[in-house]
């Protein structure tokens, strides 16, 4: 798979049901071509345990996982976290400036928002 090909990363994360101290993500890429739009290209679910080991899961059935031992793979899957970390880091950032900015603005007389929501 080439990155030319690629339309889409998704992140996703999650805690492993029985190992509370592993921080579970899957990288899922979706490839850019109209005639295969949404369908998955290819993903990876990889761990970071606490002690910052990097697993990669290799048999979803058997759940059976592999420690990450090649520098090349350590560097990429590590910057797969990174790049999660930083988008949770942005959108809580944008989340708390909306927040802030509703919270300046004046409320009488004001029109709700279309995006308002409503109880």
């Amino acid at each position: 798979m080439t990155e030319s090909k690629v339309k889409e990363i998704t992140y996703k994360t999650a805690r492993h049901p029985t190992q509370p101290d592993w921080d579970v993500l899957q990288v899922v890429y979706k490839y850019a071509d109209p005639q295969a739009a949404g369908r998955v290209a290819d993903s990876v679910t990889i761990a970071r345990i606490g002690d910052g080991t990097i697993l990669r899961k290799t048999d979803f059935v058997l759940e059976r996982w592999e420690i990450i031992t090649d520098e090349g793979d350590l560097r990429f899957l590590q910057s797969q976290f990174n790049r999660r970390d930083e988008l949770i880091e942005e959108e809580a950032a944008a989340k708390m400036a909306a927040e802030s900015d509703e919270a300046e603005a004046p409320t009488s007389g004001t029109a709700p928002r279309e995006n308002d929501i409503r109880l």
